[in-house]
């Protein structure tokens, strides 16, 4: 059986899986050129970075203020963007373009995961050139790269990466530099999104299990210090974080729903179900030897860090928007974990294991395929054609490029918002439907406002109301568009 997957099986399996690999990389490139939302969520990161672009201390206002807007996450990657955006001088209602940039930045800081997460298993774990290569592609393909596009997801598993490769290298090395760069990183990406602040919490338990207090301390100095000086910094740019707050907390406030979660707990184990039962195989054999356990401080750190993480990611995926990218720190964590132990056991070296470990990330690849490449394609050649847009949203905006002026208006449409970044009300929309809902935020001075100050609201024609306000009462049908009704503030006089 070996002899058969070492001179026939193996060789044709990886050149299948290099062909996936590439796919998913072409696929990729191809959503740079993508003309709206891949996911449907990436607006709300781009229109902040507008926002910032404008302003840098527009980046968080209050909700509850003109214009309402809402920046969920904290703010290190929109002020990557907004400072690399700036450089090329590009305008704010540029969003096709800012979009553009934003996933090419995304991508680059993805591909440099990638190359840390093979560095870690070759030189920090000891696995061969080969090995290493094969599980990080594999990797890449089940981390749903679709879902980090364009969002600061992306950073979030950078400094994860590197915060576990710094744990490591300390416990073979001992040097406090490495501790103090893992304060470093912790910091970072506490800064990136709000979900570092559980993986910290995952560390800081090992840290006290294994007794780490040198690891600990060293790395709590760092982590505080950054954050500090990244904070005066921050400041310093300019950037407002008076309301980060009412923002990055309040901002996110969805509410919970095990049925919403359920979607996102069924694609994991339809995906990974099998992973994970290994995982958890491999760490109760593992555990049942526990004084060697102790003592092997690395095993130690990936069992504890992958069960921590994993009931922080079912928990996280409680909240509604959840999607299976809740659990791409998890799938990384099991996945050192049991290329560390297949390597203590010479496992790694089984072509056999190898060809499963392809053929695994082959099937995830194809069904990349099917969900994505149909629309990637339509839009690449849609965007070569001189096919004419006959869609309502040009003409609307030509009209408030002539009549908008300096004041503002609501729509519950991306492309028509997003042109007039600074002069639209309530966005992202999405997002404060929902929190209009579950009443996070008093909008009872946007109702007062919108009746002296919202001139012109653009939504779809059968929507009679803007939450409390009843839009016929206030407001007069100006244009009857094919899919949208564009009404005027009834008091409102342009002379």
């Amino acid at each position: 059986m070996e002899k058969i997957n070492t001179d026939f099986v193996y060789p044709w399996v990886k050149k299948a899986f290099i062909l996936a690999v590439i796919g998913m990389f072409f696929l990729l490139a191809l959503t740079i050129f993508f003309q709206s939302d891949l996911r449907g969520v990436e607006s709300n990161v781009i229109y902040s970075i507008q926002l910032a672009l404008e302003n840098n201390g527009s980046l968080y206002n209050s909700p509850e203020k003109p214009p309402f807007n809402i920046t969920q996450y904290a703010p290190l990657y929109y002020i990557l963007n907004d400072g690399l955006i700036s450089l090329l001088s590009i305008e704010t209602d540029n969003f096709f373009l800012i979009r553009g940039i934003t996933r090419i930045v995304s991508v680059l800081l993805m591909l440099l995961s990638l190359f840390i997460l093979i560095d870690t298993l070759q030189n920090v774990i000891g696995i061969n050139r080969n090995s290493s290569l094969i599980i990080s592609m594999t990797y890449s393909i089940l981390s749903f790269p679709w879902f980090n596009i364009s969002r600061p997801d992306v950073l979030i598993l950078f400094f994860f990466i590197l915060s576990i490769r710094s744990i490591l290298l300390f416990q073979k090395s001992k040097k406090s530099n490495t501790a103090f760069l893992l304060g470093v990183f912790m910091a970072l990406g506490v800064l990136s999104k709000q979900t570092m602040g559980g993986y910290i919490i995952s560390f800081g338990l090992y840290m006290i299990i294994a007794k780490q207090w040198r690891l600990a301390c060293f790395s709590a100095i760092s982590f505080v210090s950054t954050l500090v000086l990244m904070c005066g910094l921050i400041h310093i740019l300019g950037y407002d974080l008076t309301y980060l707050y009412q923002n990055i907390v309040k901002g996110i406030d969805n509410g919970t729903s095990f049925f919403a979660a359920w979607k996102a707990y069924k694609n994991y184990f339809a995906y990974f179900g099998l992973f994970s039962l290994v995982f958890v195989l491999l760490s109760i054999i593992s555990l049942k030897n526990w004084k060697h356990v102790k003592t092997n401080h690395n095993l130690l750190f990936l069992i504890t860090i992958s069960y921590t993480v994993a009931v922080f990611s079912f928990f996280s995926a409680l909240k509604v928007g959840s999607a299976i990218n809740y659990f791409n720190e998890l799938l990384l964590c099991l996945l050192i974990f049991m290329m560390s132990i297949l390597e203590s056991y010479n496992i790694l070296k089984k072509k056999l294991f190898l060809i499963g470990f392809m053929l695994f990330g082959i099937s995830i690849a194809i069904n990349h395929t099917f969900h994505y490449a149909a629309p990637l394609l339509l839009n690449l050649k849609s965007m070569n054609s001189n096919v004419k847009n006959e869609s309502d949203i040009p003409e609307i905006i030509t009209f408030l490029e002539s009549n908008l002026g300096d004041s503002y208006f609501y729509s519950d449409d991306r492309t028509i918002a997003q042109s007039f970044p600074q002069r639209c009300v309530l966005f992202p929309t999405d997002i404060h439907n929902i929190t209009y809902n579950r009443k996070v935020f008093d909008y009872s001075f946007f109702e007062e406002w919108a009746r002296e100050n919202l001139i012109f609201i653009i939504v779809s024609r059968d929507r009679k109301k803007l939450y409390d306000i009843d839009i016929k009462k206030y407001y007069s049908l100006k244009i009857k568009y094919q899919n949208y009704n564009l009404y005027q503030l009834t008091s409102y006089n342009k002379e």
